[in-house]
């Protein structure tokens, strides 16, 4: 919800900066470096670490939604060369919090950070998916390396996994048998 309401307090290349990290999960400089070489509209693919960003992560290609191919479509019109957000990448990448802050300020929610964007694709990705590899490959890097350091499970996260794996669910009618725990040798008494 606040990123929507912060897009809706963006435009121009910030607006389509912040719709690109939310979709892609990307760096910011991921974005701010991305080429029109690296889009392809017709696939709806477009190609990310090439310039910047791949010692971390690697290069990868990741598909994109209709509605954010689209806006790259307009944006692009006229002009497909060169720099997607045209302008210098690192002055962008630099400048891009200071108008997510200010977008936020001004949509009465709490700040949040572009990199936080990539957090928050990571958390849905894990959350939606239930394919780590797949997760880990859009995001470009190894399903340990995601599980160990960006995603961290909520009590909502293992609420749902109870339900979905019927945990303490009794069938109706039925016996369902326990095994006797045994003494072994390590147990006294």
């Amino acid at each position: 919800g606040d990123v929507a309401t912060v897009l809706e307090v963006l435009d121009g290349w910030q607006r389509l900066a912040v719709l690109l990290l939310f979709a892609t999960g990307a760096r910011p400089g991921e974005v701010t470096h991305l080429r029109w070489e690296d889009v392809d509209l017709e696939r709806g693919l477009v190609h990310l670490g090439r310039h910047v960003g791949a010692r971390k992560t690697g290069e990868r290609t990741v598909p994109l939604a209709a509605s954010i191919l689209a806006e790259l479509a307009a944006w692009g019109q006229g002009k497909r060369t060169g720099l997607v957000l045209r302008g210098e990448p690192e002055t962008a990448r630099s400048v891009l919090g200071f108008y997510v802050r200010q977008a936020c300020k001004r949509a009465g929610i709490e700040h949040w950070t572009p990199m936080g964007l990539r957090r928050l694709a990571e958390d849905e990705l894990y959350r939606r998916v239930g394919d780590p590899s797949a997760a880990a490959l859009f995001l470009g890097h190894s399903p340990e390396m995601a599980m160990r350091h960006y995603r961290k499970a909520t009590t909502t996260d293992l609420r749902q996994a109870m339900e979905a794996a019927e945990l303490g669910k009794v069938p109706a009618g039925e016996v369902i048998e326990l095994k006797a725990r045994t003494k072994t040798a390590h147990t006294k008494g």
